[in-house]
């Protein structure tokens, strides 16, 4: 090797090349490496201000006026129910002996309004606690409770326009009204004309809602479907 070294320093000319390409070697990997890092950055950049785009765009419920005898768009029911389990850890969801008495019901009329600047292609309205609070359709509730099942959603699968509104009926047991202590009881999801998905808090006892947010398909599926709500009956310590 010594020998090799020798031989380019007494030669002047190989001595120049080799330094050529080493000179060129590092100026091209140099490059290489300064137009990913950029290239990352204008990525990121272009991700950003798509993701501000969307923000700006987004749709956002209000809530507004109930004005007039307008009809009701959606009728939920909203309950509690516990989790009995027996010597052998199996479970059963218990309702209250009264729930599906339409004659024990009361009940709260929300007019939303699209006050956003994209419409809303599907709303979902969700219970965010999976452990002890129903949502379901109204008509639905008899047969939830006579299965012993759990559901917490409703899908309104309609169009909401800009500054359109929709009315919607919350049923509940009379002196029964679940609510959540710090966090809100239920939530919208929706899916915009862009296909962007988003959820905003809804403190309906307090006629309340929180700005949306961004979420994302899958944050969006989990929230309205039971698929791990069994699981965690079965295995309390996965809540």
């Amino acid at each position: 090797m010594k020998t090799f070294f020798d031989y380019i320093n007494t030669n002047s000319f190989l001595a120049t090349i080799i330094g050529i390409i080493v000179g060129w070697l590092l100026n091209f990997l140099t490059t290489k490496y300064f137009r990913k890092e950029d290239k990352k950055e204008k990525i990121k950049e272009l991700n950003r201000k798509e993701k501000q785009e969307q923000f700006e765009n987004k749709p956002e419920l209000y809530i507004g006026e109930i004005k007039g005898h307008s009809n009701v768009d959606i009728e939920v029911f909203i309950g509690t129910f516990e989790t009995k389990y027996d010597e052998n850890k199996n479970y059963e969801i218990i309702y209250s002996k009264n729930i599906k008495n339409k004659k024990n019901h009361d009940y709260k009329d929300i007019v939303v309004k699209n006050i956003g600047k994209s419409d809303i292609n599907c709303l979902d309205i969700i219970s965010t606690n999976k452990r002890s609070i129903i949502l379901t359709d109204y008509n639905a509730l008899d047969t939830l409770v006579d299965n012993q099942s759990v559901w917490y959603s409703f899908c309104y699968d309609r169009k909401i326009r800009v500054d359109d509104e929709i009315r919607i009926r919350i049923y509940f047991e009379k002196g029964k009204q679940p609510y959540m202590l710090f966090s809100s009881t239920l939530a919208f999801l929706f899916e915009d004309q862009n296909h962007n998905n988003w959820e905003q808090p809804f403190f309906y006892e307090e006629e309340k809602l929180y700005p949306p947010h961004s979420i994302s398909y899958k944050e969006y599926r989990q929230m309205v479907t039971t698929d791990d709500v069994y699981d965690c009956f079965e295995q309390p310590w996965l809540w």
